[in-house]
């Protein structure tokens, strides 16, 4: 009977055992996924970051192209840069139009504000394009041009307009400024980018 009595209570304090264990083993388990839940998308918000930070992205060239190394950060950065500068423009519009345009010298009164937040639009959709480019400016090169001309395009505009509207200050600014980006965009490039950017420009073979 005493036999039977201690088998029982080893047999007792295994099972006792065996589950603490088990209850330990799906306590570590349940903590090693949380863990790797919650550093999984840190790990990836690492990666592109680091990513992001490298200086030169090589993308696949044809065998018969010899690569060069762009200075991807230096466009990116500018790319950005530029991208936030037209959100500063494409807010206002949006949320104040009127006071927005009275401001830049160009009141439009009595239209229901249409012309000031449809051009907000714009101005909404370029940061997109530069984001874009700026993730792989290789990738995209094409788009470095689609930049220069557009910069080019908006000083021409302010700087035919600045005479006609009363020479506003802000027009002044905003022509110089894009003028800046532009020449900034095409000289970083260097001459290899530019022999590049006007291959990525040219059609492809049909």
């Amino acid at each position: 009977m005493g036999l039977n009595l201690g088998l029982s209570s080893a047999f007792v304090e295994t099972i006792s055992v065996t589950r603490r264990r088990g209850a330990t083993d799906r306590t570590q388990n349940i903590r090693q996924c949380l863990s790797w839940l919650l550093l999984w998308p840190l790990t990836k918000v690492g990666n592109r970051f680091a990513a992001f930070q490298e200086d030169d992205v090589t993308a696949p060239v044809p065998a018969n192209i010899s690569p060069t190394r762009l200075p991807v950060r230096s466009l990116r950065w500018s790319l950005i840069l530029g991208a936030f500068v037209d959100l500063t423009g494409a807010v206002p519009l949006l949320l104040a139009p009127t006071a927005t345009a009275r401001w830049l010298g160009v009141p439009v009164e009595g239209t229901l504000d249409f012309w000031p937040t449809y051009a907000s639009v714009f101005l909404f959709v370029l940061p997109l394009v530069y984001f874009v480019t700026a993730i792989n400016p290789e990738r995209t090169l094409a788009m470095i041009g689609v930049a220069i001309a557009g910069r080019i395009m908006g000083a021409v505009v302010y700087g035919y307009w600045w005479a006609p509207l009363g020479r506003p200050t802000a027009f002044a600014a905003l022509s110089l400024m894009n003028v800046a980006f532009a020449v900034y965009y095409f000289w970083v490039l260097g001459p290899d980018g530019r022999a590049e950017l006007r291959a990525a420009l040219r059609p492809a073979a049909m």
